[in-house]
This record gives C-alpha cells, sequence and structure tokens, in this order.
C-alpha cells in the first residue's frame, strides 16, 4: 500500500497547488480496505487498481471542497478555481493509469460509479438546502456517497467476499466518517455538512438550538457551549462501537485466514482514533 500512496502522492504534489490551496485527506481506511482484498485475491491488480479508485475519490473530494467554501477576496477565489482544476486533474489521471494498463472496462467501470455519485450528491445536496434531513438520512447518504466508487470493485472478488463487500465497505466507511467526526467534531457541529450538526440537533433543546444559530458572530462558540450540555461525542464513541461490532460479524463470515485478520487490523485502526482538544467556551 506505501507504493499506491508514494505514486499517488507524485500525482498530487504541484508546487501551485501547495502554494495557494489545501487538499482532501488521502481516503486511506477505504484505500487500504481494497488493496487488501485485491491482493488477497487478485494479487496482480492490486496497486494499480487501487491507485486508480484513489486519484478518483480524491478529485471528487477535492471539487468537494469548493462547495463548501466561500470566495472572499482574490487569494480564495484562486484557491477555490485550484480546487476545481486539481480534482479535475486527479479525475483525469486515473484514465490515464487504467488506460495504459489495457484496462478498459475498468475505466468503463469507474467511469459509471463517478456518475451514480455524482447523481447522489445532487439528491443529497437538494435535501441539505432543505433542511430535511434527519441525523440518520445525513450519516446514510454519506456512507452511501463515501463507498461508491469502492463498491464498483465487487465483481473482482469470489463469490463469498463479494456477497459481503457492500456490507464490509460501507460499514468501514461509516466508521471512517464517525471517527473523522469525532477527531474534528466541535469547530464543524454548526455546519450543514457534518454528522454532528444534525445529531446535535436532535439531541438539543428547541430553544438551545435557536440560540446557537443566532450566534453567527462565533459559531465555534455557540458549539461547544451546546456539546458541554449535550453528549454529543459519548453519542458518537457509542456508535463506533455499535457499528464496529456490525462490521466484524460480517468479517467473521468470510473463510478464516489473513483477509479476515487485516480487514480486522483496519476496523482497530478506526476504533483508536481520539478526538481533539478544544478550548472551553466561557
Amino acid at each position: 500500500m506505501k507504493s499506491v500512496i508514494n505514486t499517488a502522492n507524485k500525482y498530487m504534489k504541484h508546487d501551485m497547488i501547495e502554494q495557494h490551496t489545501e487538499l482532501p485527506e488521502f481516503p486511506h481506511i477505504r484505500s487500504q480496505l481494497l488493496y487488501t482484498c485485491l491482493r488477497h485475491e487478485v494479487p496482480e491488480r492490486e496497486e494499480l487498481f487501487t491507485l486508480a479508485a484513489s486519484l478518483v475519490q480524491m478529485g471528487l473530494d477535492t471539487h468537494d471542497m469548493v462547495e463548501l467554501e466561500q470566495g472572499k477576496n482574490m487569494q480564495e477565489m484562486r484557491a477555490k478555481q485550484l480546487k476545481v482544476l486539481a480534482g479535475d486533474y486527479f479525475s483525469s489521471r486515473f484514465y490515464q493509469v487504467l488506460s495504459s494498463a489495457g484496462q478498459i472496462e475498468t475505466v468503463r467501470q469507474l467511469s459509471s460509479a463517478i456518475c451514480e455519485v455524482n447523481r447522489l450528491k445532487i439528491n443529497f445536496y437538494q435535501k441539505l438546502k432543505q433542511l430535511t434531513l434527519t441525523a440518520e438520512d445525513y450519516l446514510n447518504h454519506s456512507v452511501q456517497i463515501r463507498s461508491q466508487l469502492y463498491l464498483s470493485f465487487a465483481g473482482c472478488f469470489s463469490s463469498k467476499l463479494r456477497n459481503s463487500w457492500q456490507d464490509i465497505v460501507t460499514g468501514l466507511s461509516r466508521l471512517e466518517l464517525l471517527q473523522h467526526e469525532i477527531h474534528t467534531h466541535t469547530p464543524y457541529v454548526m455546519q450543514t455538512r457534518s454528522y454532528g450538526y444534525w445529531k446535535l440537533k436532535e439531541m438539543a433543546s428547541e430553544q438551545d438550538w435557536r440560540q446557537a444559530e443566532e450566534e453567527e458572530s462565533d459559531p465555534s462558540q455557540a458549539a461547544l457551549r451546546l456539546t458541554n450540555k449535550y453528549p454529543l461525542l459519548s453519542c458518537l464513541q457509542d456508535q463506533v462501537t455499535h457499528y464496529w461490532n456490525e462490521v466484524n460479524e460480517k468479517v467473521k463470515q468470510l473463510e478464516p485466514g489473513a483477509l479476515v485478520s487485516d480487514i480486522q487490523k483496519l476496523g482497530q485502526q478506526l476504533l483508536q482514533v481520539q478526538p481533539r482538544r478544544h478550548t472551553q467556551a466561557q
């Protein structure tokens, strides 16, 4: 997997991008899962397919960052433009990587998955703008979007893994999202593009929530007050334990051996993520 990450970094490292904008995190857990399963079942293709999927995912995630940003000055506008270009660049690289290896069918497979991801995103963003989601809705939509590219590789595997692939991919994607929320939850909890926002909205009283939303001048302090009063963090941690137990049961149904052990190690990595410390609200 290190060689995949090193190769991906060569495509992603660019002076202009690094100087003027930031990139999303590399999709380590999902890509490691794909790499691990391919290594056990399609060993001659694990690096190529994982690299292609990772580049596409980075392209999609980079475009998502544009949606989150508000360009207020020339520097911020340039950063947004570079994110669009960087996302297009990463996506184009997957075509080059696969076509150079003669993997035209995999190009079609991933292209179809990209179309499905974009369809899911359109539906998701419409519901976000309408504020019609529940916390569970938000989580399920987000997991669907995160999982789609990796689900497209189900046909590479033997029947037993193929039958469990969707449950394992979506399960680990759900854990990955929850642990990201745990690690960064307080500063972003008042943003609608956060599971913590929707979960805390369900937990808080109407009065507390309305007061927090009205504090536009300092939403991070409003978030701290809410998370000090309502046990969002412990709720997220309980969900991680619950969902890992569900995923682990699916993994155990595979043939006992190194593959099961390797997937369980990925789950253990996610369980070890700790929240950042944040300054307490007064």
